[in-house]
Formats: C-alpha cells, structure tokens, sequence
C-alpha cells in the first residue's frame, strides 16, 4: 500500500519515487499547492476506491490568505442599511476569523489596514494593505506596491489580484469567480440558495480585471455550461483531468456548502447575512 500511495504522489506532484519519504510535506515538496493537495485527495479516494472525511479536507493549509473586508476584526459592526435605521451589531464573522488564524500558523495573512487595532490574536505573518491611490492615476491604472501606492482595492478579487501582482506571481487560477463567464451566474456560497444565472453581465469590471491582470495568465474553472470569451476558461473536469492523469473518467462531485462548511460557521455567516454584514 505504501509504494501505491507514493506512485500516486510522484503522478501527482511530478516528482521522482525515490525522492517521497514519511517526512514528505507541503513544506519540503515545491510542487504540493492548494490545487495538487486537492488533486492528490482525488487521485487517492479513485485509486483505493476510497471517500476522504470534509474533515481530512479542511488539512488544506494555504500558503496565502486575504482577508479583504475594512472594519471585520472588532467586536461590533456598524450596519448601515438604507432602508433602517443604521446601528451597531455583534459581529459574526469575527469568530470564524479566529478559528482561521488560529489554525493558520504557517499562512500569511493580508488584511486591510483598517483591522489594525482590531486583533485578538495577531498572525504570526501579517502584512496590511491599504488604498493609497496616486492622484495622476486614472481610475483604469493600477499601482501594486503594498508600502507605498496600492489602488488595486474595489473588491476581493482586486485586491488578491493586485496582491498576486506584488508578490511576482505570473499566473493566477480563478474558481468560484462565476460571475465572470457567460452565462453569469450570481450567489455566494454561504447562501442557502443555489446559484442563479444573473441578467446583467459586468462587462466594465470584467475590462477592469483584465487591466489589472495585465501581463499575467488568467485562467478561470466553471461549473458545466459556464464559459469565458475573456479568459482562458475550463469546466472543473477539464481542468483536473489536463491537469492529472490518475483522475480521468472520474467525474468531479459537486457538494452543497453544508456539505463543506461547518454548521456553526454557515449559521454565523446566515446571521451576518441577516444584518447586512454580508452580501445575501
């Protein structure tokens, strides 16, 4: 069973057999990201004919993590709704951000500046980022210097681009970013409704992404029917089966957030909906 097991990680990983011993790791094998660690779950469950636990999942320890949201780290939230009455609330999310940062020790975590004096427990690696827009700029060009002038903050997926950019990154793989095929589908995953394909297509953020990611290789995975004439697109088959030999002919699976998410933290992100500190 053992040799079984390192023959499916020198596949996956592209590394050579003899080099795979009981220390091998995410820390010591450079090719072991977040994508390989999910290829390497696929390839294990369709060799042993085997299901892995969503808790031997969660392992999953990314090498970044951003943290976009301005104000999210203190007790209470400040809900401003249009139609009421704006007022202060417990604020839901902060729980789930201590479990994250307390189980990502090795992560490094990009936060916005605003959460500054918000901790409970500061990460052991932190940067912040914060708007600092050059006033020549047009509203179309982008800075990326997190110490000096970074404009790249008009939403999430601005601002992990733009952190991408800083870090040197030269590809990026979008999943979970359905709002930029076609047909667009709109929801979050912490809704307890399934997506819907939206009307209206963000044509001028979707010009405004491909700016930003300017000189770097965007590829973005979709659910079946969903493509890009923007990006370089696949359907999540597509994607793991180019990507790995050893899990052709097996169909992704599709799971309900329930199914991947803990009850506690889908009920704080329901309440958090429910007082306007999230999208619903």
């Amino acid at each position: 069973m053992e040799n079984r097991i390192k023959k499916v990680m020198s596949d996956v990983f592209n590394i050579n057999l003899n080099s795979i011993n009981n220390d091998s790791s995410p820390d010591n094998i450079e090719t072991w990201d977040s994508l390989k660690h999910m290829n390497l779950i696929v390839a294990l469950e369709e060799d042993f004919n085997i299901e892995f636990d969503d808790k031997d999942i969660e392992n999953l320890k990314p090498d970044f993590y951003v943290i976009p949201q301005k104000y999210d780290f203190y007790p209470l939230a400040f809900i401003n709704n249009n139609n009421k009455e704006s007022h202060w609330n417990f604020n839901y999310r902060r729980r789930i951000y201590k479990r994250i940062i307390k189980k990502g020790k090795d992560t490094r975590f990009f936060i916005d500046l605003s959460n500054y004096y918000g901790f409970f427990q500061r990460p052991k690696l932190l940067n912040f980022f914060h708007s600092y827009k050059n006033s020549q700029l047009k509203d179309d060009e982008f800075e990326y210097e997190l110490n000096s002038n970074f404009n790249c903050t008009n939403g999430s997926l601005e601002i992990m681009i733009g952190i991408s950019k800083y870090l040197g990154f030269k590809k990026i793989i979008l999943i979970g970013c359905d709002y930029l095929g076609t047909p667009k589908l709109d929801g979050h995953f912490y809704s307890h409704s399934d997506p819907w394909i939206g009307k209206k297509i963000y044509n001028s953020y979707i010009e405004r992404i491909k700016k930003l990611s300017k000189n770097m290789e965007v590829v973005t995975i979709f659910p079946e029917g969903i493509s890009s004439n923007e990006f370089k697109s696949f359907t999540y088959d597509e994607f793991f089966e180019k990507d790995n030999d050893n899990i052709k002919n097996k169909q992704i699976q599709i799971k309900k957030n329930y199914e991947i998410i803990s009850n506690m933290d889908l009920n704080l992100l329901e309440k958090a909906a429910r007082y306007f500190q999230l999208y619903i």
